[in-house]
């Protein structure tokens, strides 16, 4: 996979130590790229719903998209946020920030530029097992325009509900429920191993 040169040698290194060290905690699968289609996240907040089985603290994520013109609508930016339930739906905001460390893999062309995305959050978010709550993105510096970047359809579904804000409102949401977006959560380092929608996973201590 070629990857995009926009990071520094200190940034990879960095998170090959963070990846390294923990394996997702959460994931709903791969992209879909026989039958998926996806979310356009510059103009709009994207959210999809997650829970967990124990108590976590999350610190980074990693998604799946596609776009009409390679990397050239894409200014590079990626907000994050964890939106609480409220009634099945996203509610009120209980952290977001900036990525860091983001590395972006090409992976191919299906119909359109498909890419691999994942990167550190920029402040650790705990989440309490057992509780539904939202993953949110948007991938442009503002919302000015669409720049056509799609948060990819997942091959598998967890609750098969999925919003949107317009403008990044978030007092707009829209339900575009059929549909999970492909994503991954990644807990801080050393957590012993837990039970996810997803499976069991191994998250590697820190040794």
């Amino acid at each position: 996979m070629a990857r995009t040169a926009h990071l520094t040698a200190s940034l990879f290194v960095s998170l090959t130590a963070t990846c390294a060290l923990a394996q997702p905690v959460f994931s709903t699968g791969g992209a879909d790229t026989q039958n998926g289609s996806g979310r356009e996240v510059s103009a709009w907040i994207q959210a999809d719903d997650f829970m967990l089985s124990g108590d976590t603290a999350l610190t980074g994520a990693s998604m799946q998209w596609f776009t009409t013109n390679r990397l050239a609508s894409w200014d590079r930016s990626i907000n994050w946020f964890v939106f609480e339930d409220l009634a099945g739906a996203p509610g009120p905001l209980l952290a977001s920030g900036s990525a860091v460390n983001v590395l972006t893999d090409s992976e191919g062309r299906t119909n359109y530029d498909r890419y691999s995305t994942s990167f550190d959050f920029d402040t650790s978010v705990g989440v309490e097992g057992g509780t539904r709550y939202w993953f949110g993105l948007h991938m442009a510096a503002d919302f000015g325009s669409n720049d056509h970047l799609y948060w990819a359809d997942s091959t598998t579904s967890t609750f098969n509900a999925t919003y949107e804000s317009l403008g990044g409102s978030m007092n707009n949401w829209v339900d575009v429920s059929g549909s999970d977006r492909a994503f991954a959560l990644v807990p801080s380092p050393g957590l012993v191993p837990v039970l996810t929608l997803a499976g069991i996973v191994l998250i590697r201590r820190r040794r």
